[in-house]
């Protein structure tokens, strides 16, 4: 369902909004879709973004499901492909690899990326 897709997502390399205190984003569950489409999983980075999930806890404004183990390395996995396909789409747009526009090409994973590995 790329349709609904937008463009300048097929540049974007960050699959969980890295910088962000808190990410949001589908919930991936071993139940499957029917169960896991009501929900939603967080990444927690900061100790800002943890007080405010705690807040919310404790509000209860949401609710909080224990995350399976193996989402982690699925999630890795997921988020390593995007910064793949961005780069590669971003190389194709350009065609130069050299010319990512946003991108530092002296960056060792994106050159690590760039040259195939």
């Amino acid at each position: 369902m790329t349709s609904s897709v937008r463009e300048a997502c097929w540049y974007c390399p960050d699959l969980t909004a890295e910088f962000s205190d808190i990410s949001v984003g589908s919930a991936r569950l071993p139940e499957g879709w029917e169960e896991a489409k009501g929900w939603n999983q967080l990444i927690v980075r900061t100790p800002r973004g943890q007080k405010l999930l705690n807040l919310a806890k404790e509000k209860g404004l949401l609710e909080f499901r224990k995350v399976p183990e193996e989402n982690l390395p699925r999630l890795k996995a997921a988020s390593l492909g995007k910064k793949r396909t961005a780069l590669k789409n971003l190389k194709l747009r350009s065609g130069d690899a050299k010319k990512l526009y946003f991108l530092d090409p002296e960056d060792p994973v994106l050159r690590a990326m760039a040259a195939g590995s």
